[in-house]
């Protein structure tokens, strides 16, 4: 710990800070040198590290200790049940917007959606997969 005092950064930092103690009334400077306070502060400084640290270790833990990369839509893949028409259908299109790729799977395929009207037709990225009941 000593020697963390007295490396030329920490120590450059101290005598500024003592420079602006310096400047204050001498009632505060009093308070401020006592050790009660001192001790107060360094316990400050030291929970807001181990905030800082807890804060670190539990986003590297919910990640697996990974760091992750930025979320790339292109390499998910969406299942919606039901996406043959209504809000399944409008699902299908807004996650195809983002390109991510999508599998339909219902009971029958839509005949006024994807064949009769070109403008519902499946986007590139979505595939339909017909189910037997």
């Amino acid at each position: 710990m000593q020697a963390l005092i007295q490396s030329s950064p920490v120590q450059s930092l101290l005598q500024s800070l003592d420079s602006l103690v310096a400047k204050l009334p001498t009632n505060l400077q009093n308070v401020i040198y006592s050790p009660l306070v001192q001790r107060g502060l360094v316990t400050l400084i030291a929970l807001r590290l181990l905030i800082a640290a807890n804060k670190q270790l539990s986003w590297y833990s919910l990640n697996n200790f990974t760091k992750q990369k930025r979320w790339d839509p292109e390499n998910e893949l969406v299942l919606v049940t039901g996406g043959s028409s209504g809000i399944g259908h409008r699902i299908v299109k807004d996650l195809a917007k983002l390109k991510i790729k999508v599998v339909v799977l219902d009971i029958q395929e839509s005949k006024s959606s994807w064949r009769t009207y070109p403008a519902r037709s499946l986007p590139p990225v979505a595939g339909f997969a017909d189910i037997l009941v």
